[in-house]
């Protein structure tokens, strides 16, 4: 629901890589294959490399799944399927058809045990597609920690307060930036696309609800308008997708009478609401259990409203006229700041809890324009 503002100088991000590609441990060579991927990933596109793969930004990364996700379908597709017969061969098209399509059932009527040897058999070569990597990179502890130590490192940079997901649970780095308190999500899931289980733009801070209760290996289906609500693409614009709206706003009739009136829960409930009824909004909503999740925390709306019965306009003028008679130099907007706090008049996004849920409701209440 918030976008990763990379803060990051170019040196910072090249770092990774070369962290990345670091040798640590003889069993995990990793610079010695560069070469090979590279090779190999030319024959795809001459402007692919290993570099670009774990570097690029989103929107690129999904020029990278087309092009290898092509390469499974026409080649490795074909080399498993000539292994194997009957049943079992059909078992291995509709694998491949689930990949592609999760609602896709099997119809295919093989034991428990054949059908595990042969996903796994199926998983191997999807995951050894980079020459002489036969497992996924980002299972090796060394590489995992070395990805984690990099979003710990540059956690100010990044802005790293709150999960980028829900904008609900806080996500930190605490103890002198040695410990942390979030995790890493695949937006692209590395269980489909294990190729790119290390890209920088493929990894979202997430707080553990997020990425382990609710998503867990669920994905977005629509490549086409993903690069849209991923918090590290460039392109984001979830933010503008996704209102929470309460049931008045200041451009009713007679707003602060109306407002001064108010006085059950049910009339300051914000709801947050698909303003284009994009499919894929609403996945993401339901993905990560946002509304109920939200209407827990009514309560903060219930306290703006609140404040805002206490000091319409009117009487924010008239205060600021009394301290002014006083002796005492305060501005409107200062003096709103210290009443209904200081973040949701920030223009740029500070990624603090509830940050678009208050900016929204404050919209509504007329303290922001």
């Amino acid at each position: 629901m918030r976008k990763i503002n990379y803060n990051l100088k170019s040196e910072d991000i090249e770092n990774y890589y070369l962290e990345i590609t670091k040798d640590r441990d003889s069993r995990y060579l990793l610079s010695n294959k560069v070469s090979n991927i590279d090779k190999f990933l030319k024959t795809l596109d001459k402007s692919f490399s290993f570099e670009e793969i774990i570097l690029a930004d989103f929107i690129r990364l999904l020029d990278y799944i087309n092009s290898i996700e092509n390469h499974i379908e026409q080649v490795i597709k074909p080399k498993i399927l000539a292994n194997y017969k009957d049943d079992e061969k059909k078992y291995v098209e509709d694998f491949f058809k689930i990949r592609y399509d999760k609602e896709y059932k099997s119809q295919i009527r093989i034991n428990k045990k054949k059908k595990e040897e042969i996903s796994k058999v199926i998983n191997k070569k999807v995951c050894s597609i980079f020459p002489k990597i036969e497992t996924i990179l980002y299972e090796n502890g060394t590489i995992s920690n070395c990805i984690s130590d990099f979003f710990m490192k540059h956690s100010e940079e990044l802005n790293i307060k709150t999960c980028y997901y829900c904008n609900i649970d806080f996500v930190n780095v605490f103890e002198k930036n040695t410990k942390n308190h979030f995790t890493l999500d695949h937006i692209l899931p590395k269980s489909k696309y294990p190729y790119l289980s290390i890209s920088l733009f493929n990894l979202i801070p997430s707080c553990y609800s997020c990425n382990s209760k609710f998503k867990r290996n669920k994905e977005f289906k629509d490549l086409e308008f993903i690069h849209k609500i991923s918090p590290s693409s460039k392109t984001f614009e979830l933010d503008k997708l996704l209102k929470f709206k309460l049931n008045f706003d200041v451009n009713t009739i007679g707003f602060e009478n109306s407002i001064s009136k108010i006085k059950l829960i049910d009339d300051v409930k914000a709801k947050l609401t698909n303003l284009t009824s994009e499919k894929e909004v609403d996945i993401f909503i339901d993905m990560f259990s946002l509304k109920g999740r939200y209407e827990f925390h009514n309560g903060l709306a219930e306290e703006m409203v609140n404040k805002r019965k206490k000091y319409s306009d009117t009487q924010i003028n008239e205060i600021v006229k009394i301290f002014k008679k006083n002796g005492i130099l305060i501005d409107k907007e200062s003096f709103k700041k210290d009443i209904f706090g200081s973040m949701i008049f920030e223009k740029e996004d500070s990624n603090e809890p509830f940050e678009k849920y208050k900016k929204d409701i404050a919209k509504q209440l007329g303290l922001l324009d």
